[in-house]
């Protein structure tokens, strides 16, 4: 079948998560873009947007023509609206189509056909997944994409707000945001029974992402009273007992080659002056740090096993510092691939894309 999806504004790191969440599952896709961050989709069946950390929208796709008579055609018996309520609003998203009068029409008399009271509102930008639940999506209102020939109607819409009060109700609030977290245990493909490695895990906010896909999970933390306290409040949330394991190390909680993935996104501290001194002598910790971690785990990976890790990145100026690479994986790591991420204040982040060799 065919979707169209809309990226986050990270769109490569969009596109490889999206990747690499499918191959956990097999199946088989193709992705083109159509406009910007609007790409069409081709798969089976398309993923529950609630699995992925930076996709915005999916839409279903109905008709890819631009002639009205294949238009009408292709949208015979096609339900282009079933929810329950028999009153909504609706908005058509135009890029770049030359049919978009056409639609217009078109949904005005099918909304009749169907006995539903429909009120077209007319847009200037394309309005934020929160905009949409705000509006009173899905059930009394309806988002359609028109983009150059392709008419969709968007099925599946990210729910930020949704997911920030989630995070909220924990005692602790997590550092770690949920969209991201999301898209770091996809990097690393983590599934279900997998036992993965958590350093510098804080209090615990990539801890909970990942046993939410009922992974066991070996956590590293100076937080030890924070995330006891949100590992209690998880386990009272789901009714059964969480598989966290709070550890001084790992060496001795992991047999040879018995973990599947590492996920690690630390909260660096850096210093308020920002000089390329001061940056050096931090960036001088921070490869210590992860160079004896790496030393550390790398005999209890499985072969091949994702390693999934951020960096800072500091600019100043045209000028971008950073800590080497070269300095903390050895050759017991690939290096497969790398993905900045920009940030206000310039501060931003580096994920890198590693497996054990």
């Amino acid at each position: 079948m065919q979707y169209i999806i809309h990226f986050g504004k990270e769109e490569k790191l969009a596109k490889r998560e999206l990747q690499e969440y499918l191959k956990i599952k097999n199946e088989p896709h193709t992705l083109k873009q159509l406009y910007e961050r609007f790409y069409l989709f081709e798969i089976k069946n398309a993923p529950s947007i609630k699995h992925l950390g930076n996709v915005l929208r999916i839409a279903q796709v109905y008709s890819t023509s631009p002639l009205p008579e294949e238009i009408e055609a292709e949208l015979k018996d096609k339900e282009l609206y079933n929810e329950s309520s028999n009153v909504t609003s609706y908005h058509i998203v135009d890029l770049n189509s030359t049919t978009k009068d056409f639609y217009e029409d078109y949904l005005k008399e099918y909304f009749k056909k169907i006995a539903c009271k429909a009120m077209y509102k007319k847009i200037k930008t394309i309005p934020t997944t929160e905009d949409l639940y705000r509006k009173g999506f899905p059930r009394t209102y309806t988002e359609y994409l028109l983009i150059k020939d392709y008419f969709a109607k968007t099925n599946d819409v990210s729910n930020t707000k949704e997911r920030k009060k989630e995070e909220e109700k924990f005692p602790y609030q997590r550092t770690t945001p949920t969209n991201f977290a999301i898209t770091l245990l996809n990097l690393a493909h983590v599934k279900p029974k997998d036992r993965i490695i958590v350093p510098f895990a804080g209090i615990g906010s990539l801890c909970f992402e990942a046993l939410d896909r009922n992974a066991t999970v070996f956590a590293t933390t100076k937080n030890l009273r924070q995330i006891k306290s949100n590992r209690n409040y998880y386990t009272r949330k789901k009714k059964s007992q969480a598989e966290l394991h709070i550890v001084p190390n790992f060496s001795e909680h992991g047999e040879d080659q018995s973990v599947d993935a590492i996920v690690c996104d630390p909260y660096f501290s850096l210093p308020d002056e920002r000089t390329k001194k001061r940056m050096y002598e931090k960036f001088k910790q921070i490869t210590y740090m992860y160079r004896t971690l790496f030393q550390e785990v790398t005999p209890i990976l499985k072969p091949h096993a994702p390693i999934i890790f951020t960096l800072p990145i500091v600019r100043r100026g045209k000028e971008q510092l950073k800590p080497q690479l070269r300095h903390i994986i050895g050759k017991e790591i690939t290096y497969k691939d790398e993905i900045n991420i920009d940030s206000e204040h310039g501060v931003g982040r580096t994920i890198y894309i590693c497996e054990k060799a």
